[in-house]
């Protein structure tokens, strides 16, 4: 079974893109990275937030135009040392957070988050 690490990793794979493009953050505690598509047709932005505290998020981008939000996938957790035992191998998984993002935008403590936008 995968531990959070590999989760994280088959996240990242999934929503791979092959265009970096810029992202920053104002907050000094959480990372971004922004990428899309060779078309443009699709942005993925990845947030960690690494703290004990929940972030808002509020972001724009250049041509945003047209672009939905279709998913938001989120690895969170209690606590950075957080496992998956073997009588409970997706304690730390991926969820699907989408409804709850679009109805407040906010990177869970400790947590990888994935947003998908689509043309």
């Amino acid at each position: 079974w995968l531990q959070p690490c590999g989760w994280a990793q088959q996240m990242a794979s999934a929503n791979h893109r092959d265009v970096l493009v810029e992202g920053r953050s104002d907050d000094k505690d959480v990372l971004v990275s922004a990428t899309r598509d060779r078309e443009g047709k699709s942005v993925v932005l990845h947030f960690v937030n690494p703290t004990a505290t929940a972030k808002p998020v509020t972001f724009a981008f250049a041509g945003a135009d047209g672009l939905k939000l279709v998913r938001v996938t989120e690895l969170a957790s209690a606590s950075l040392d957080d496992r998956n035992p073997p009588d409970d191998p997706e304690r730390v998984s991926p969820r699907d957070a989408t409804a709850a993002f679009r109805q407040t935008p906010t990177l869970k403590p400790y947590s990888y988050t994935v947003v998908e936008y689509v043309r």
